[in-house]
């Protein structure tokens, strides 16, 4: 399993349906009466003169002068630009909602959707889940800073995200981008010290998540700020310390009803952590998963469910035989659900993905897994869902390398 984030180039979309063909009707052929023989005249031997066979130069000559009177006497009509018609699609049962992803085309005559000479190529794009609508999305195109990563407000009418120039910020407005609001500034312009942002619940304001100095200290620091639009004031709601993960590698994400943490991370040997620090109660973070890092096992996707009590995640096993055959059916990909303790309360068996994907999200109503893959032959990149009650995988885009992960979003305007 590979996971890599390369930037691309240019071919189409494919779109798993199902279209009935009307088979073509089968002529039958007649049989004819056969007509009388008739009585044939003997033709009278006559003789051509013979005429001597012309040189390469004399026949050359003759073509050249044919075509040149041919095109004075049927001129070619003036060629008038054509519009290539767009793909249509079947539309999918069910749940369909908006996909936002950020890539760049590729090449058809390339092995893989790998072409450096194209990485400045990429921009966000948004997708229907059955095929339909790819657009580009141009509010989040700017010749100032290129975003980076997108956050959206829980009833959909506002976006943050942040944005990468000479340095990194942070900025909230509406899904038209019309004058977003600087929220938060990199400390000296560190990008590497940003750990992710959240909207608080049934607010406009940001709680952001930094990393202390992840050049200089030997554990990992998150400070969590509160940050409002208007106002010039940063609260600083609490600082955590985690003494056996790698400085840089804790990524934070807000509970549904604001009151807790998930923090995932690493240590210096490669092991995951999944911690819940609860923000008001005072007591140090639940150790809720440790996973060791000996190839055989890789947690991902950890994430509040929807009811802010518990935390799902997808835990990937590797048989001995996919290290030896690369075979997609030897990884065993399991979903679980634990309480705010740690206590695995639901193992729902296995979901196969697909091998080399990444970037697996859980759609809205939770009945689907969202995915890419990339750096394959060309019509093998692209975006694909999962549907888990049938286990069916339908290709939504072909053809495209993603540099960032889809994820779900609202319909931009």
């Amino acid at each position: 399993m590979r996971y890599l984030i390369m930037w691309l180039s240019l071919v189409g979309l494919v779109m798993v349906g199902c279209m009935p063909v009307a088979g073509e009707p089968t002529a039958v052929a007649i049989a004819q009466p056969s007509p009388t023989p008739q009585p044939v005249a003997t033709a009278t031997l006559t003789l051509t003169p013979y005429a001597p066979t012309p040189s390469v130069a004399e026949m050359e000559e003759t073509r050249s002068a044919a075509s040149t009177q041919d095109a004075i006497q049927n001129p070619s009509p003036t060629p008038t630009a054509t519009a290539t018609p767009l793909p249509t699609y079947t539309p999918c049962p069910g749940f369909v909602g908006q996909i936002l992803f950020a890539g760049a085309p590729c090449f058809v005559e390339h092995t893989t959707c790998s072409d450096v000479t194209l990485w400045d190529r990429w921009q966000w794009y948004q997708i229907a889940s059955d095929g339909s609508g790819l657009r580009p999305v141009e509010q989040l195109q700017s010749d100032e800073y290129v975003i980076e990563t997108i956050r959206f407000s829980a009833n959909g009418s506002q976006m943050a995200y942040s944005a990468i120039s000479d340095k990194q910020q942070i900025f909230v407005a509406n899904l038209q981008n019309n004058n977003p609001l600087l929220i938060a500034t990199a400390p000296n312009n560190r990008s590497d010290l940003l750990g992710g942002f959240d909207f608080v619940p049934n607010s406009d304001c940001l709680f952001v998540y930094w990393h202390g100095d992840v050049q200089r200290d030997e554990i990992e620091k998150v400070t969590i700020e509160q940050n409002c639009p208007l106002q010039q004031e940063t609260e600083i709601i609490d600082t955590i310390e985690f003494f056996n993960l790698r400085p840089g590698t804790a990524w934070s994400q807000l509970s549904p009803q604001g009151d807790a943490l998930l923090i995932r991370g690493t240590d210096w040997e490669s092991n995951s952590y999944f911690y819940l620090y609860d923000l008001y109660s005072g007591q140090e973070p639940t150790l809720l998963l440790f996973s060791p890092k000996d190839n055989s096992t890789f947690p991902s996707n950890a994430r509040w469910h929807t009811d802010g009590e518990h935390i799902e995640y997808l835990l990937h096993t590797f048989s001995e035989m996919y290290f030896t055959n690369y075979d997609e059916s030897e990884i065993s990909i399991t979903y679980h659900l634990v309480n705010r303790m740690g206590e695995d309360v639901d193992n729902s068996g296995s979901i196969i993905a697909l091998d080399e994907s990444w970037g697996t999200v859980w759609s809205p109503d939770r009945q689907e897994l969202l995915l890419a893959r990339g750096d394959l032959p060309y019509e093998q990149n692209g975006i694909f869902i999962r549907q888990l009650s049938t286990g069916i995988i339908r290709q939504v885009l072909s053809a495209f390398y993603l540099n960032r992960n889809p994820i779900w979003s609202p319909e931009f305007p």
